[in-house]
Parts: structure tokens; sequence; C-alpha cells
């Protein structure tokens, strides 16, 4: 793992600068945090299953997400995951102060500098994790859920 310090230039779609990084170093990035004024924000909604696009400038106060460069970490097919390779969330506060954001679903432009830390992850492991008699561990048969907690009769409730 190596941790970064990246800064985006004006007009640079943010998510794909950082996508586009990841790719040419050939490593999954990991965003722990992000800030700077953008632009043309699209979120994602999950409950409808649409998108809306804020236009002006917002100050983004926080970004996270992940990439995983393609085809190097393939989650079960029980995990469930949407997108498994890549997801990305933002917090933004306009003008008056109101405070907003949610997953990215499409471009996030940055009017200004932008500032991202994160860190490149090469050769990623999984790693399946449950609640066995109120113990956090590593869960070996692959039919187990993540999360998921089993009794001390060895089964989900």
């Amino acid at each position: 793992m190596e941790a970064v310090l990246i800064k985006i230039a004006a007009g640079s779609d943010v998510v794909e600068t950082l996508i586009n990084l990841a790719r040419r170093r050939e490593a999954g990035i990991v965003i722990l945090s992000g800030f700077g004024i953008v632009t043309d924000v699209t979120l994602h909604k999950l409950a409808s299953d649409s998108f809306d696009v804020i236009e002006g400038l917002s100050n983004m106060t926080s970004l996270s997400g992940y990439f995983i460069v393609d085809g190097s970490f393939v989650p079960p097919p029980t995990m469930n995951i949407v997108s498994p390779f890549s997801s990305f969330s933002i917090c933004l506060s306009d003008s008056r102060g109101h405070v907003f954001g949610g997953k990215i679903g499409g471009k996030v432009k940055a009017a200004g500098a932008v500032l991202v830390t994160a860190a490149f992850i090469l050769n990623p492991t999984f790693h399946r994790l449950g609640v066995v008699n109120g113990r956090v561990q590593e869960m070996d048969d692959p039919e187990d859920v993540a999360g998921v907690v089993i009794n001390d009769d060895g089964h989900a409730p």
C-alpha cells in the first residue's frame, strides 16, 4: 500500500482522473478524503435509480470511495455487490451552507484545484467476516454471507 496526495487540475473530471491514474499504475485506489471546488456533479438517486446533476459551484467537503483494477479482485457472487470494481461518494455544501451529497453517478468536474488523499493497493485479497457466538471471525464456508450472525447451533437467526 502506498499513501499519496493527488492534486487534480481545474476542468478535469475528478473520478475519471482517479480511475485513470489507478489503471496507469496497475493498482487499486482507495480514496480517504478529498476537498476543493467542483461543478456539474452527477449524483445517483438509489431509491429511484435516477440521476441528479447539481450545476454551479459547490464546495466538496468529503470524497470517499474505491476503484479496483478490473480482474484483480472478483468478490464471490453471494456477496450481491452492485458494482464490485468501483464506488464513490461525495459530500458538498453550497454558498448558503446547505450540505448534501450521495453516491456519485457520473461526472464531478473540478472547478479549481481539488486535493485528494488516497492509497494505492496492489494485489487486493478478499476476506469474509462474520459473527459467531458473539465474536467476529473470518468465515471459511463459501456459502456464508459477510456479516451474517451465526447462532450456537451454526445457523443464522
